[in-house]
């Protein structure tokens, strides 16, 4: 399997002071897959990622970077002889050139005319034309956080790592340039893993997303396998928002996503009232809880006349909810 991906980890292994990080951790990115790792902090997702740019060392296990063994028994590549490219969220600008030369330290022994060549299409991506003769110290967090990622980009490296990567930059641009950003990594074909908290982040950008919990990937597949085909208690639970309902005979449960009840009246539906209201962009989030003690939450428009307090029923949408793949 190591020969046909641009990237795999195979049964990772790695402690800290006795206890296990991780514990025969594996995961595998394609050519040009763009791929996630998210999670809760303390999970490991940075020494992960500081284990696949040789950063660290592995204790045990293999990492492979198109069939060739970076890491394992024996073996430990050099950072610098990986063939990787990383953005840290700390953007590492060396503080003495101007963001032209940041953007082409890589390709620093190249022309000047060849540089602009190479380097023009991500100048223009990330809005930086009109900061090239500025210094790092004269710039946002944001617009360094853009430069980290136009030398990255610029290096033409076979795997991108990105490292809390937009975490500097404010959510309106955001918003434009994720979708630039990965139309132009598939074009490429650029096999690319990002590490973030950020779970829309890691949907709206990747192909593959992984959760890093009790030291393994817990799911890795594609963001809609993961919201709607969890496969344990964990991955259901920590992405998105989800109700437990249990059948009318209590005897089974099966896990619902907020999008898959609503609302209607106490006599149509399971009878409850609702307990809390949260406000979202065009809806509103709404947690009821039902007569047999379950609490529930739903996705309703923000323009429903509803108030906290109000006598409710909820609605299982037809051949909605899932049964847990492993049963836990």
């Amino acid at each position: 399997m190591s020969s046909e991906l641009a990237l795999y980890c195979e049964h990772l292994g790695y402690q800290i002071q006795g206890h296990a990080l991780f514990d025969t951790l594996s995961f595998g990115l394609e050519a040009g897959e763009i791929g996630a790792i998210i999670g809760p902090s303390g999970e490991g997702k940075s020494t992960l990622l500081r284990l696949i740019l040789g950063l660290q060392t592995c204790q045990s296990g293999q990492i492979y970077q198109s069939g060739q063994c970076l890491s394992g028994p024996g073996t430990h590549v050099r950072p610098q002889d990986r063939h990787m490219a990383v953005v840290f969220q700390e953007w590492c600008l060396f503080g003495h050139l101007n963001v032209r030369e940041n953007i082409c330290f890589a390709i620093r022994t190249r022309s000047s005319v060849e540089q602009s060549r190479l380097s023009q299409d991500y100048v223009a991506l990330l809005s930086l034309g009109p900061l090239l003769a500025k210094y790092p110290h004269e710039l946002s967090g944001g617009e360094q956080q853009r430069v980290a990622i136009a030398r990255a980009l610029v290096s033409d490296a076979g795997l991108l790592v990105l490292d809390e990567p937009f975490s500097s930059i404010d959510p309106a641009h955001c918003q434009t340039l994720l979708p630039a950003l990965r139309a132009r990594l598939k074009e490429r074909k650029q096999t690319t893993l990002l590490v973030t908290h950020h779970q829309d982040e890691a949907f709206g950008f990747c192909d593959k997303v992984g959760l890093l919990m009790k030291g393994q990937i817990q799911q890795w597949g594609s963001p809609q396998s993961l919201y709607r085909e969890p496969k344990n208690r964990m991955v259901a639970e920590f992405i998105g928002d989800g109700t437990w309902i249990r059948d009318h005979s209590g005897s089974s449960e099966r896990f619902y996503r907020p999008d898959e009840l609503y609302l209607t009246s106490a006599s149509q539906g399971r009878p409850g009232r609702v307990d809390r209201i949260e406000q979202r962009v065009g809806s509103r989030l709404i947690t009821v809880i039902l007569d047999t003690g379950e609490s529930c939450r739903l996705q309703v428009s923000d323009t429903d006349p509803i108030e906290v307090g109000a006598v409710v029923g909820v609605g299982l949408a037809d051949g909605a909810g899932c049964v847990l793949q492993d049963g836990c």
